[in-house]
């Protein structure tokens, strides 16, 4: 992507509670409804993926309601870490798309403008105390947000236009 200034306007998140399976198991999805629309995804390009592990599980994969306190917890500090990461420029550096849990995991999904400031971001709290959970992440380049599309297939097909 060429170095240029762009100006736009990001929507409001708007979080959705989506109940759905994922290869033959419950998933329980918080997908930012929001983005199903979004035209710049060239500006937020890289797709990240945080990957904790579940420990108290109950049926299919799905964790106790006790461990799912304990997930919340963690994910809402490392969620709201990545959402204050600023760009160079100070302007918003990720946009929130999904929480997922299922099978044994809980998964946070990104989008991320500079990727080099939410790796060193992650690579200075994965070692920054003993976490309760272990977790690990991938970021990857994904212009066309293909990555999404797992999400963004959940919603009705009127709904990804509006």
């Amino acid at each position: 992507m060429e170095d240029r200034e762009v100006s736009i306007e990001l929507p409001e998140r708007r979080d959705t509670v989506i109940d759905a399976t994922r290869g033959g198991l419950p998933e329980v999805l918080v997908a930012n409804e929001a983005l199903l629309s979004f035209p710049y995804s060239e500006v937020f390009c890289w797709h990240l993926e945080i990957i904790f592990g579940a420990v108290d599980l109950v049926d299919n994969g799905m964790p106790s309601p006790a461990e799912s306190a304990l997930l919340f917890e963690l994910t809402d500090e490392i969620e709201a870490a990545i959402l204050a990461t600023r760009t160079e420029r100070d302007a918003i550096n990720a946009l929130f798309l999904a929480r997922s849990t299922w099978n044994g995991t809980c998964e946070l999904a990104f989008y991320v403008h500079d990727p080099e400031i939410v790796n060193d971001l992650l690579q200075a709290l994965l070692p920054s105390r003993e976490w309760i959970r272990g977790w690990r992440y991938h970021m990857k380049e994904d212009v066309d947000w293909e990555e999404a599309g797992h999400v963004f297939k959940l919603f009705a097909p009127e709904r990804l236009h509006s």
